[in-house]
């Protein structure tokens, strides 16, 4: 059907948009409600006389700039007939728009309440059994109630296998708090999914890498989840050794302990002490050192690496601990490596004796 005018775009309805401007007799700039294209693209009337572009005006973004101010009380407005340089269409709810776009600015997602605003983008491809649909989710910004934006963004990334329940989905995202209005700082977190269930996360922020579940741990050395080479615990610390006897009683016993600590890689414990035995007190019978951090699962040996004023009749003296138990027992090595008795109480009979020893034991 013949028109006068532009071609309509097809399937859409343009409406013109207007801008009025109350001219004060000095002003030459005015902002416009957008940005045209060209100077060719909107139409400017003074006085309803339509004017004479790039002569009687120029633009740049928004910015209206007129060769001469238009008098005060002038009738002085623009009509946008034109494409602009930001536009946008607003489609209803369950659009599809068909084939590929592109996006060259910024692709906003707003929906002005409190529910999740995420934009997915989905992918069908049949591969195996399975269907493959990876999605990348944009995160809304949240705002504290005071107007403070708490988080400033973030990427959240998913993709979903229904041929294989435990490699079945992923997700990564990053979050940023303004330390200003919250405590936590940045992190990027990793999620996985399990028979179905999306729980496990490993953390990572400027502290160090976290898992959120127990047990987890990293497989070293292999390309399987075997858990012989699953490493799955690591802690660090101090412990209260204590000597003691083992009969009588403490009475006024005093153990002084100068260094104690502890390594524990997977089940593996490794112990360090430096003590004095100042005060024996009220204890008779065998030498005991009670307070090992972790219950002993499988035997521990050791030796100990000094023993300074402390009375010494055999070659040596070794260190044992036993399984289901947190004490060290000690014992005479004669001089053909056979063990002769457990050590007495009493071969600490200088208060001013000291003690080193290293031992490693499994729990």
């Amino acid at each position: 059907m013949p028109f006068l005018g532009k071609t309509p775009a097809q399937g859409f309805v343009n409406s013109v948009t207007k801008d009025d401007f109350t001219p004060n007799g000095t002003t030459t700039a005015f902002t416009l409600s957008k940005a045209p294209a060209t100077v060719n693209e909107i139409e400017v009337y003074v006085g309803n006389v339509r004017q004479e572009p790039t002569d009687a005006y120029s633009v740049s973004g928004t910015t209206l700039t007129m060769t001469e101010a238009p008098a005060t009380n002038t009738n002085f407005y623009v009509m946008h007939i034109g494409g602009t340089t930001q536009s946008s269409t607003t489609l209803p709810g369950g659009s599809t728009v068909p084939g590929d776009f592109d996006v060259s600015g910024q692709l906003g997602v707003d929906r002005g309440d409190t529910n999740s605003a995420v934009a997915t983008f989905t992918s069908n491809n049949t591969a195996n059994a399975g269907s493959i649909q990876p999605q990348i989710k944009l995160i809304r910004t949240e705002k504290h109630p005071s107007g403070t934006v708490l988080r400033t963004g973030g990427l959240r990334a998913r993709m979903t296998n229904t041929s294989d329940a435990e490699y079945s989905a992923w997700e990564a995202e990053g979050n940023v708090l303004d330390n200003t209005a919250g405590s936590e700082d940045a992190y990027f977190r990793i999620r996985t999914i399990k028979a179905g269930t999306l729980a496990a996360a490993t953390k990572i922020d400027q502290d160090g890498i976290m898992f959120d579940q127990s047990g987890a741990g990293i497989y070293l050395g292999t390309t399987s989840k075997t858990n012989a080479n699953k490493l799955d615990d690591y802690e660090e610390g101090t412990w209260v050794p204590e000597f003691r006897g083992s009969s009588g009683s403490a009475g006024s016993a005093s153990t002084l302990v100068s260094m104690a600590q502890y390594t524990k890689i997977g089940r593996l414990v490794t112990i360090q002490c430096d003590l004095r035995w100042s005060t024996i007190g009220s204890w008779t019978g065998n030498l005991e050192l009670h307070g090992l951090p972790f219950t002993v699962g499988v035997k521990g040996q050791g030796t100990p690496g000094l023993l300074k004023r402390i009375e010494i009749t055999q070659k040596m003296i070794t260190a044992v601990a036993y399984p289901s138990d947190t004490v060290i027992k000690f014992f005479d090595i004669s001089s053909d490596a056979s063990v002769k008795a457990q050590t007495a109480v009493t071969r600490f009979n200088d208060v001013l004796n000291e003690f080193t020893m290293t031992m490693s034991y499994s729990v």
